[in-house]
C-alpha cells in the first residue's frame, strides 16, 4: 500500500522528502493543528484518506477536515485549538448534516473542486489498494479534536448519536516533540479507546505518517452513561460513595427484561479514573483513613488531602477542580 501524504492528490507529483527535520513544540494557530493532522493522519488511530480541508457544504457550512475510510464511511473532523464548548458540537453536527445525504458522484465532485483537485477514485485505489466502493457515505463519524474537553461537550456529543452517526472525541497533547490523541466520549467500534502516540520526536511536517503504537483502555458505555448522568454539587466525593450510587443505578437499568451486569469495584475504578482524567473537572485525591461522606459533611470544611496515598491518607476521593469551566 502506498502512503498518501497530506491531502491526497492524483493531479500533482509527489514531492521528495526533505532531509531537514524540525521539532514540534506546540500549536499556536488552529491551522497548524489542521496541517499537522493532514500530514500525519495515522495519529488519529485509523487508516483514513483525507480528501477535503475547509470544505464548504451546500448550506455554507465549513468542515475542517473530511476523510473517508476503506469501508466508505465519511469522517468529519472538527478541530479546536483550546477548550471545547457545547457550541462546537452543534456546529460540527450541522456541517456533517450537509454531507450525509450526498451521493457517491457528488462526493467525488467535491473532492475534485479547487483547491483540493483530488481524483478521489484514483487516490482511494492508491491509498487502500482497492477500488472506491460503489456505495459510500451510508454512515458518518463525527470527531472533535481539542486541547481540552469540558463535561458539557461530552454530554452533547452523546446526545446527538444515532445509528447512522458515531461520535468520537480526542484531546491532543504535544510533549517532547510528539503528538498524542487521548480518547474521550467514544461510542460504537471505538468503545475500546486506543491511546495513540506519535513516537518520533523529530517530525517532518510535509512528508510521511509517523509510526503509531497504542494500548487499550476499555471504557464500558454504561460506566460513561452513569458518570455523565451524575451532577454532584459537593466539592469532594468519595469513590466508595460513587460506587454505591453506581450499583444502585445498574440495578435500575433493565433492557428488554434483562438487567445490566455490574462491574467489580476495581474495574469500575479504573474506568472512572480514565473518564475523569479526560474531562479535568475532578482531581483524584486521597483523604484521611476512615473518611465517609457523613464525616466529611460534619467537618464543614475540606479535610487534608494528598495526591499520593500515604499511611494517613488512604481513602480515594474526587475533588472538584475550582478552575474548571
Amino acid at each position: 500500500m502506498t502512503h498518501t501524504p497530506a491531502i491526497a492528490s492524483a493531479k500533482s507529483p509527489r514531492r521528495k522528502a526533505r532531509t531537514a527535520t524540525s521539532t514540534l513544540h506546540g500549536f499556536s494557530l488552529e491551522v497548524e493543528l489542521e496541517n499537522y493532522l493532514v500530514a500525519h493522519p495515522s495519529v488519529m488511530g485509523q487508516d483514513l484518506l483525507i480528501f477535503g480541508k475547509q470544505t464548504v457544504d451546500a448550506f455554507g457550512g465549513r468542515s475542517d477536515l473530511l476523510a473517508i475510510a476503506a469501508t466508505g464511511i465519511i469522517h468529519g473532523n472538527e478541530l479546536k485549538l483550546g477548550r471545547t464548548s457545547p457550541k462546537i458540537v452543534g456546529q460540527a453536527a450541522d456541517y456533517l448534516y450537509g454531507f450525509q445525504h450526498l451521493s457517491r458522484s457528488e462526493i467525488i465532485d467535491i473532492a475534485a473542486r479547487e483547491p483540493h483537485s483530488i481524483d478521489l477514485e484514483f487516490a482511494f485505489l492508491e491509498h487502500f489498494n482497492r477500488p472506491l466502493p460503489e456505495v459510500i457515505n451510508q454512515a458518518q463519524v463525527l470527531t472533535i479534536i481539542a486541547a481540552a474537553i469540558d463535561l458539557r461537550t461530552q454530554r452533547a456529543m452523546m446526545a446527538i448519536r444515532h445509528p447512522g452517526l458515531s461520535t468520537t472525541m480526542f484531546r491532543y497533547v504535544v510533549k517532547d516533540g510528539a503528538v498524542s490523541l487521548l480518547p474521550c466520549c467514544l461510542d460504537g467500534p471505538d468503545l475500546e479507546a486506543t491511546r495513540r502516540v506519535a513516537r518520533q520526536p523529530a517530525l517532518r511536517p510535509d512528508h510521511g505518517a509517523q509510526r503509531v503504537t497504542g494500548f487499550h483502555i476499555h471504557i464500558d458505555e454504561s460506566t460513561r452513561d452513569f458518570w455523565l448522568s451524575r451532577k454532584f454539587t459537593m466539592p469532594l466525593v468519595l469513590h466508595k460513595f460513587i460506587y454505591e450510587l453506581y450499583l444502585t443505578w445498574v440495578g435500575e437499568q433493565v433492557v428488554d427484561g434483562v438487567k445490566m451486569d455490574r462491574l467489580a469495584v476495581g474495574l469500575f475504578s479504573r474506568q472512572l479514573r480514565a473518564i475523569v482524567n479526560d474531562s479535568r473537572e475532578w482531581d483524584r485525591v486521597y483523604t484521611p483513613a476512615g473518611s465517609t461522606m457523613e464525616s466529611l459533611a460534619a467537618l464543614g470544611t475540606l479535610p487534608s488531602m494528598r495526591a499520593q496515598r500515604d499511611a494517613e491518607h488512604r481513602i480515594v476521593g474526587y475533588l472538584r477542580n475550582p478552575l474548571f469551566r
